[in-house]
């Protein structure tokens, strides 16, 4: 496989403001910018970068977010962060294919809170 690098970060928007709000991953959706800004399901075999944007409710300082790459069943990657503060938040990251192009074909994201698997989002390279 090729060799993919990324970048990690984690947002925090606020705090809730009562313990009624479902804990876990809200929403995630892949990107093609850094922000998370769009919502994008297949992209280039030869873009350069791809992001990944997951928001979170009612997780507790501490919890452990992990974003991983797979790509015909086998992971390629992984990101990781732990969660800075109680309440809901957003966790934004990269992956970065240092030899262009990506393999064409399917791939997931798989979101992994305190080490089990809560999403997947399949999107794909053509």
């Amino acid at each position: 496989m090729q060799n993919r690098n990324g970048l990690v970060s984690i947002v925090v928007l606020g705090l809730i403001a009562s313990g009624c709000e479902p804990r876990g991953v809200s929403d995630a959706h892949m990107s093609s910018k850094s922000d998370g800004s769009d919502n994008v399901s297949t992209f280039a075999v030869s873009s350069p970068s791809i992001y990944f944007h997951i928001e979170y409710s009612a997780l507790s300082e501490g919890d452990s977010l992990v974003a991983k790459l797979v790509f015909g069943g086998q992971q390629l990657t992984e990101q990781g962060a732990t969660v800075p503060s109680d309440g809901d938040g957003v966790m934004t990251g990269g992956f970065t294919n240092q030899s262009p192009p990506w393999a064409a074909g399917a791939y997931e994201l798989q979101i992994w809170l305190d080490g089990a698997k809560v999403k997947g989002v399949p999107f794909s390279f053509k």
